[in-house]
């Protein structure tokens, strides 16, 4: 049996935020692994768990028999995070880890490796950072620019990061694309880490590395993408 693909949501009122990005992601993922692909009234079920539960944290999954779709209130973290550096758990030239999947026990064991860190900020080759378990990773360099890992590197790409670079292009920040390692992120005056439930959430350290102040840049873009990922009341 294929794993299951699923896509993690926030959602409001039964809006969920960043919608056709989560779509997507869901059919790229399904005809990936030969699950079934989303059913046509897949919003309206996203729609009727999460309304009613004011801010909800949704998961959507495709496989078989039936589509899954689960929600519970949003909880937000108290703070900042902290990160812990972990060897990524998968093997050059993979590619499953740019998917969503059930298939996490390397992510599930590079976050118990962490120890008291909020999460793991996965290494790769040479000491590369590509990402936590469950988020993408940003610096804001000293020029004010943002700097994360590429694609390239088998990072996942969130539906959150993509939209983090949208509007920091909206916003006129500029945004590299590039490897990330401890000299950059050394030199960064904050971090930020991106998904589709924090979408743009500080991060205060590093182990070993850095410890950063929750910075403007970080909070103008949490600020925008509270008010542009959230759809309008009528969903067609």
């Amino acid at each position: 049996m294929p794993p299951l693909v699923f896509t993690t949501l926030r959602a409001r009122e039964g809006r969920p935020w960043l919608w056709p990005a989560h779509l997507e992601r869901l059919r790229e993922g399904a005809a990936r692994f030969g699950a079934p692909p989303p059913p046509e009234d897949l919003l309206e079920r996203v729609r009727d768990k999460t309304r009613g539960i004011g801010d909800a944290r949704g998961r959507v999954g495709l496989g078989p028999p039936d589509p899954l779709v689960e929600a519970r209130p949003y909880v937000e973290p108290l703070g900042p995070w902290t990160l812990s550096p972990v060897e990524a758990p998968w093997s050059p030239g993979e590619d499953t880890m740019r998917w969503k999947t059930t298939a996490r026990d390397g992510y599930d064991r590079a976050r118990a490796a962490a120890g008291g860190a909020d999460d793991a900020l996965l290494t790769g080759p040479g000491g590369a950072f590509l990402e936590t378990t469950v988020a993408n990773v940003f610096f804001v360099m000293q020029d004010g620019g943002l700097r994360t890992p590429p694609e390239s590197q088998q990072i996942l790409p969130g539906v959150a990061r993509a939209a983090v670079l949208r509007e920091a292009a909206a916003l006129g920040i500029p945004a590299r694309e590039a490897a990330c390692g401890l000299r950059e992120a050394a030199a960064a005056r904050e971090c930020f880490v991106s998904n589709a439930l924090l979408l743009a959430w500080p991060v205060a350290s590093i182990e070993g590395v850095a410890r950063y102040r929750e910075g403007p840049v970080a909070r103008r873009l949490r600020e925008r993408l509270l008010r542009t990922a959230l759809p309008p009341r009528i969903i067609r």
